[in-house]
């Protein structure tokens, strides 16, 4: 039987909406990278990588939620798939974390950096990657305890 609590409701609608315009953000970066060399200091080759590769992880991320929310709604959270969404979610994030930092890391423009040298610095926003990233992790391993004590308790049934 399907849950249909409003939240999930809302909860995929969010989570299409968001699918569909980061597509049309990548798309549009793609695009302008290529036919406009000019708006990215002339750099497009690695313009269209750091835009290929953030796309990818947060994709990556989008779909597994969207799957893990599917799960819920169909009264099915503690799975070994959502166990497995959840690890992959929290490497990507951590992923994502370490690369905007490289990334950014020559030329952050911010005023508040954690690690700063004469080369670049790395700024308090990679905590947020960290904290997600570790959480989501958490996550997992929540996940995967509470799916061996329903085992057990479907065996002991």
């Amino acid at each position: 039987m399907k849950n249909q609590n409003p939240v999930l409701k809302v909860t995929k609608v969010i989570l299409n909406i968001s699918f569909v315009v980061l597509i049309f953000i990548l798309i549009g970066g793609v695009l302008t990278a290529i036919y406009n060399p000019d708006y990215i200091n002339n750099n497009s080759t690695a313009a269209i990588i750091i835009i290929l590769v953030t796309g990818f992880l947060l994709v990556k991320i989008l779909l597994h939620l969207r799957q893990i929310v599917h799960s819920v709604a169909e009264q099915n959270p503690f799975s070994k798939e959502n166990v497995n969404r959840f690890r992959m979610i929290g490497y990507s994030v951590l992923a994502l974390g370490v690369f905007q930092a490289i990334v950014n890391f020559p030329n952050r423009q911010s005023g508040m950096d954690l690690i700063a040298v004469p080369a670049g610095s790395v700024g308090p926003e990679i905590f947020i990657f960290l904290v997600l990233g570790f959480l989501a992790l958490l996550l997992a391993e929540i996940f995967a305890e509470a799916l061996k004590i329903k085992n057990e308790n479907d065996m002991t049934i």
